[in-house]
């Protein structure tokens, strides 16, 4: 425990508490856990260890707050970029598009008879992903 550093902190003598032996490797090892103080400074440092653990839980809590709030920022962040990709990219595509030409029957199909939403980006980006272009077709 820390609790030793607090009795030094307050300047509280204090031994280390012996309390048995462990085996390891065939050696009997010393287990030390906690101290020995005297019995009237036993509340003065059981109330101050109870003070640092609940100033220890506060700084826990407000790293694991301080974190949450990075999280939420950088997702922020990355839907604000992502809105502007796809505003730009749906403004380049609507510019580029050659307009279809009904009366003289040359129109793109993408899938028979289906119809394809412009203000839907994904629907955008599925289309120019699906797409054949001059590069990609076969030559007859």
């Amino acid at each position: 425990d820390r609790i030793g550093l607090i009795a030094r902190r307050l300047g509280v003598d204090y031994a280390p508490a012996f309390t048995g032996f462990e085996v390891q490797g065939g050696r009997a090892i010393p287990v030390i856990s906690g101290i020995v103080v005297a019995e009237a400074n036993a509340d003065i440092l059981i109330a101050a260890h109870e003070q640092q653990e609940s100033i220890d839980a506060a700084a826990v809590e407000e790293k694991r707050r301080l974190r949450g709030l990075q999280h939420w920022r950088a997702l922020a962040s990355f839907l604000v970029t992502r809105k502007q990709v796809e505003d730009s990219f749906h403004q380049q595509y609507r510019q580029t598009r050659p307009t279809p030409n009904v009366a003289d029957g040359n129109v793109e199909s993408e899938a028979a008879g289906s119809v394809v939403d412009d203000s839907n980006p994904a629907a955008i980006r599925n289309r120019a992903i699906h797409r054949p272009n001059a590069s990609t077709q076969a030559i007859e």
